[in-house]
């Protein structure tokens, strides 16, 4: 009998084991699926106001978590969501996909996309702090470095080994770029909020559940800050063609990335899903490098080794 309670909890600690490391995984391709999101969205940045572009590129999947709930006949699930459930998914409604989507979005054209997306990628330590301090998760110490390398990585990603001709940094660094900066790490600091809420709010519902009711929020608000901002719907200020690679990058973004990262973190929580997720400037290089052609410099290369490490310490830890 002893033999084989053994047996079963072994065989329990090796299911577990799997299914975190397919949790982690999950996350990372979460992860990837931003980057992916991203470089589609680079040359809309700097045609269209940041309002319009996140209020399209919501669309999809708002949509599309309705229709798939609505035809898994769940709503009712919806109605039985205790009210901190509710008041956790607004927040995040508003917090990540609303004012933290844009304020990076913003802070593009200022500092460029590399530099915008690796300074809103450190995220993660504000979201572990976060967690440890109001939701009692813990990090191993492999785990913890690991993190702190991940983020470490990402922003290294966004240094410039050798400056263009005539480059002077204090005279190009002004207020346009400090300003870039400001809104990326303000967006990051949403994005923690915004994980952890999401983690508490996922602990009563599932991700289709969640998704289905945070979505079309964020979508109602962004389509009213872009009527009130620029006069005219979103749909109609982007155009056929632009409307069509925001909602591309939407659903890659918001509907695939944003369903495996829920997935994911249930499982290996916020801290450590959000360590993971700072990976997303990597695969931004790395796109960038196969179809922008551009050439990565030597803090770059080692931010992404850093990054690389850093996510085995955490899957191991």
């Amino acid at each position: 009998m002893r033999v084989r309670l053994r047996e079963l909890s072994w065989t329990s600690t090796v299911q577990c084991g799997r299914n975190k490391h397919v949790s982690e995984l999950s996350v990372l391709g979460g992860a990837f699926s931003w980057a992916i999101s991203l470089v589609l969205l680079r040359p809309l940045t700097l045609r269209h106001a940041p309002f319009q572009i996140a209020a399209v590129r919501i669309m999809a999947p708002a949509i599309i978590f309705v229709l798939v709930v609505t035809a898994s006949g769940r709503w009712n699930e919806v109605a039985d969501m205790s009210l901190s459930t509710v008041a956790a998914i607004l927040g995040a409604a508003v917090l990540g996909v609303g004012a933290g989507e844009v304020l990076v979005i913003s802070a593009v054209p200022r500092i460029g996309p590399s530099r915008a997306y690796a300074l809103a990628s450190s995220y993660p330590l504000f979201a572990a702090l976060l967690a440890i301090t109001l939701f009692g998760e813990t990090l191993t110490v492999s785990a913890g470095v690991g993190a702190l390398m991940t983020v470490a990585g990402a922003a290294m990603l966004s240094i410039e080994l050798t400056p263009k001709p005539g480059f002077d940094f204090y005279s190009q660094w002004g207020f346009r770029a400090s300003m870039g900066a400001a809104l990326a790490l303000l967006a990051a600091m949403l994005f923690a909020l915004d994980l952890n809420l999401l983690t508490f709010a996922l602990a009563e519902v599932s991700p289709e559940i969640l998704n289905a009711v945070r979505m079309p929020v964020a979508m109602l608000g962004l389509h009213t800050a872009a009527l009130v901002t620029g006069k005219r719907f979103a749909l109609v200020s982007l155009g056929r063609r632009d409307s069509v690679i925001a909602l591309g990058s939407g659903f890659i973004a918001l509907v695939l990335g944003g369903y495996l990262f829920l997935v994911g973190i249930q499982q290996v929580g916020a801290a450590r899903g959000g360590a993971l997720s700072a990976t997303a400037p990597v695969f931004v290089l790395i796109l960038s490098m196969i179809f922008l052609r551009e050439r990565p410099g030597y803090p770059a290369i080692a931010g992404l080794l850093s990054s690389v490490v850093g996510v085995g310490l955490i899957t191991i830890g």
